[in-house]
């Protein structure tokens, strides 16, 4: 299989067989949760649940593309419990446990090409159907976004970002849509998103993720 092809809904989850299907054990570390939804369109072809984040001058990713998701609260028994109850206040969907395909290893988030100390459990999740989406104050917008434009060559571009070492450019993709502006994905979700999909032999359409 090549990169620029999509693999159908149910192809795709069975590569995602090989991941923990135990949330991680809660940690003293600051954690945060996000949640990978995925979900079959009405040709059987996997779409992405991918949110726009509102424009906040507190948030390192204010205004960014990502997975529904925050961080950790006292109340969230575990990162499965934070993850599900993100998702249910940024876009109003309900996951539940057994939706829940499983979990990857946890990724240090990165802020302009340097650690927060923040780590962040990615963790999969697969629905019947995409589900109607209602964005909350802390969400711009969301879109279930097709699988197939993700890793579309088409669509990858670099982004170049000031850090402080200097300019850095790193890999994205255009996310084109008839419900709006285009968007672009890159950073941390980029990262995420492109050691998932590698489980698949898949890769999004920028290449492979900056270092």
């Amino acid at each position: 299989m090549t990169s620029s092809q999509a693999p159908d809904h149910q192809t795709l989850l069975n590569s995602f067989s090989a991941l923990s299907k135990a949330p991680p054990t809660p940690s003293d570390a600051p954690e945060a949760a996000v949640a990978a939804c995925f979900a079959p369109d009405a040709c059987g072809s996997s779409c992405l649940l991918l949110i726009k984040r509102a424009e906040h001058p507190l948030d390192p990713w204010s205004g960014h593309i990502g997975l529904p998701g925050g961080r950790r609260e006292t109340g969230d028994a575990d990162v499965l419990a934070t993850a599900c109850r993100e998702t249910r206040e940024e876009v109003g969907v309900a996951l539940k446990p057994d939706h829940l395909v499983g979990a990857q290893p946890p990724i240090q988030a990165l802020r302009r090409g340097v650690a927060t100390g923040l780590l962040v459990h990615p963790l999969v999740f697969a629905l019947h159907t995409p589900a109607p989406l209602v964005a909350n104050h802390e969400v711009a917008a969301a879109r279930w976004v097709p699988l197939a434009t993700l890793v579309d060559p088409a669509l990858g571009t670099r982004h170049e970002v000031a850090t402080p070492t200097g300019p850095r450019e790193f890999p994205g993709v255009r996310l084109p849509s008839d419900e709006g502006p285009e968007w672009l994905l890159w950073g941390l979700t980029y990262r995420m998103l492109s050691e998932l999909l590698s489980r698949g032999g898949l890769a999004l359409a920028g290449g492979p993720p900056s270092r």
